[in-house]
């Protein structure tokens, strides 16, 4: 018979719940000791923290993992994740819709997205309105040659932002072509993706496009180069089944 301990009480929100949707085994953890073992040295391991259980079920949801996929982990133990909120006398969380293929979350409501805009492949970084799940008009709209560029300055973005934690000044600006910047500013630890326009008196200043991501949303963002390429390579193949 499983059996979880009693005072494992999650419902009060004074634990941890981590969310593993890529590692040696994926589900929901409630002890970093237990999580670690399955993402550590893992290539391409995924997994995020979150204090409230139903915060977690709904990122596995959005990722790919219907309610009867979830297994909820604890002192090397797995339940179903019905059968912990039953033991636990909890309410099940509400199981939400997975994000389409081509749609990944970052995290606070940031999203990146492989579409297609006017004929032209386009890596869409956004903010979404979790509530009506809708874009919002805050974010950038990078073609593929933009997106290539930014990859490959990548380790040199993150050499400037180890900088500003180091405590250096650091004013590092990149074009990544049609007036669109990548900037890194001390003593900001984040990264600016924004296109920047020249006013009347031919300066240059940063204009309403744009989105700001901190370090761990920068890395997924990096992360998913696979997943937006075999997104667009999915896209081109339905509208051209020849190809």
């Amino acid at each position: 018979m499983y059996t979880i301990h009693s005072t494992l009480k999650h419902d009060t929100g004074n634990n941890m719940f981590y969310a593993v949707t890529i590692g040696r085994r994926a589900g929901i953890y409630l002890q970093w000791d237990e999580c670690k073992a399955v993402v550590d040295k893992y290539s391409g391991a995924t997994f995020k923290k979150y204090p409230k259980l139903h915060e977690a079920t709904e990122h596995m949801n959005r990722t790919g993992y219907c309610h009867s996929d979830i297994l909820v982990n604890a002192d090397m133990v797995s339940l179903p994740l019905r059968d912990y909120c039953y033991r636990q006398m909890v309410q099940v969380p509400f199981e939400v819709a997975a994000l389409p293929c081509n749609l990944f979350d970052l995290g606070r409501g940031l999203r990146v997205e492989a579409c297609v805009f006017r004929d032209e492949d386009r890596i869409d970084i956004r903010q979404w309105d979790e509530e009506t799940n809708k874009r919002t008009l805050r974010g950038i709209s990078l073609t593929v040659q933009q997106w290539d560029e930014l990859v490959k300055i990548s380790e040199d973005l993150y050499t400037d932002l180890q900088g500003v934690k180091e405590g250096k000044d650091i004013r590092a600006s990149y074009e990544l072509s049609g007036s669109v910047y990548v900037t890194i500013q001390s003593p900001y630890r984040v990264y600016q993706i924004r296109r920047w326009y020249c006013d009347v008196n031919n300066e240059l200043k940063p204009g309403k496009q744009g989105i700001t991501l901190r370090e761990k949303e920068w890395q997924h963002l990096l992360d998913l180069k696979h997943q937006l390429a075999a997104a667009h390579q999915k896209t081109m193949n339905i509208e051209n089944p020849s190809v």
